[in-house]
């Protein structure tokens, strides 16, 4: 059926091939949730091993080709043709979520940042470019995406694919990450917005001197606040870990 449809390349559309590698991201989703979300499902391979899991699905797709085949997939899918990126999945049933995607890899970080928003959905299950996903995960080496996700969720890594696994094959490996909430975030949800605006200005500069970034928070004391977190005063942004992270968002921006 795949073969029926061509691939939009406009809009990074890439088919997996494997039934095991199918199986293996439908088989990561919570057996407790009962509602999943797919987004940009294409011609259903995905779809079809996720309506296997009897639990209400929600699929949106921005591609208008997919829609009636979509819907003859089976009576329980709700289908809506929207694109993701505009869309408030807040207009759907909020029950507990986990949100499935092969995600166009020309927006994937975009997309996250919107599915983060939303407090319903306990976890993903998410495909991406692998040199966007490494830079997800937790390493010694911190970057913005990485310190504005982990606080909120917990990501690991479920496999890598190479090129091969879809169709038609894109110029890069990809990653498969799984999401899992942090049900006690140490940033409380409301302040995200915020978070996410003191983290894009504290990593805004790579290879500047974080204090340098914060320069601006004149009534704080940096050195003492950078003593305090065993944040040395020529560290980069980098350098940092999740918690000193945090740390600092509360010192400068929270008032804690």
């Amino acid at each position: 059926m795949v073969n029926k449809f061509s691939p939009n390349k406009e809009l990074g559309q890439h088919f997996l091939k494997n039934e095991s590698d199918v199986i293996k991201i439908c088989n990561t989703i919570d057996e407790n949730i009962p509602h999943l979300i797919e987004v940009g499902p294409g011609p259903g391979v995905l779809t079809k091993e996720l309506i296997k899991k009897n639990k209400v699905l929600t699929l949106i797709e921005k591609d208008s080709r997919f829609i009636e085949h979509l819907e003859l997939l089976s009576d329980s899918i709700k289908v809506f043709n929207k694109d993701a990126l505009k869309f408030n999945l807040s207009e759907l049933k909020q029950v507990p979520t986990w949100l499935v995607s092969n995600l166009p890899y020309n927006i994937s970080v975009p997309l996250t940042m919107n599915f983060i928003e939303y407090s319903f959905i306990e976890g993903m299950t998410l495909m991406y470019q692998k040199e966007v996903g490494d830079k997800i995960i937790i390493t010694p080496k911190s970057n913005l995406l990485s310190m504005i996700i982990n606080p909120f969720y917990k990501v690991k890594r479920l496999m890598n694919l190479k090129p091969g696994a879809f169709n038609p094959p894109p110029e890069v490996d990809s990653t498969v990450l799984i999401f899992e909430k942090v049900q006690s975030p140490l940033i409380k949800r409301e302040m995200l917005q915020d978070y996410k605006r003191f983290v894009k200005h504290l990593y805004s500069f790579k290879r500047k001197q974080i204090k340098g970034n914060i320069k601006y928070k004149k009534s704080h004391d940096i050195s003492l606040i950078f003593k305090k977190y065993d944040i040395s005063l020529t560290a980069r942004a980098q350098e940092l870990k999740l918690d000193q992270v945090i740390a600092l968002y509360n010192e400068f921006e929270n008032g804690n």
